[in-house]
């Protein structure tokens, strides 16, 4: 089986933080935040280009990306429990500066942090039951809208 070459091969990162994200914005194509809430991704693109300048690059085509967690179900209950299993995870590796752009610290989350601390199985389901709704969610009308006003 031929494959056709491909004359160009995307370069994507995976990162979240200030410096990798600068490097991205001198070297790769585009950035895969990982479940990032939506005002630092302005921060990201921030960073981008400020490293796309620091090279005097422009950056017109660079791709943004962010994992979104969702779940669709006829019982709104349902659907929110599917996507609260998956919070706890991102308050494991969280910075400072994530929280505070969805008005949260270190202390709001430190239930959920202390009980991922021993990785059990009981912990986590002590994790997602620490989860609020005001911190996650969003209905897909609100993101649109969001995303279009710059907010």
């Amino acid at each position: 089986m031929l494959i056709p070459k491909r004359s160009e091969i995307s370069i994507v990162v995976g990162c979240r933080r200030p410096k990798m994200l600068q490097m991205a914005g001198r070297v790769a194509d585009g950035i895969l935040l990982d479940n990032v809430p939506l005002n630092y991704m302005r921060y990201a693109i921030e960073q981008v280009k400020k490293g796309a300048a620091s090279v005097e690059r422009k950056i017109d085509d660079f791709e943004y990306g962010d994992l979104v967690v969702s779940a669709v179900s006829e019982d709104r209950a349902e659907a929110r429990n599917r996507v609260r299993r998956h919070i706890p995870y991102d308050f494991i590796t969280i910075s400072g500066r994530e929280l505070r752009t969805v008005g949260l610290t270190f202390k709001d989350v430190e239930p959920i942090r202390a009980a991922l601390r021993r990785q059990l199985p009981e912990d986590f389901a002590i994790a997602r039951a620490a989860v609020t709704d005001r911190w996650w969610t969003n209905s897909p009308f609100r993101v649109r809208l969001r995303t279009a006003s710059g907010r």
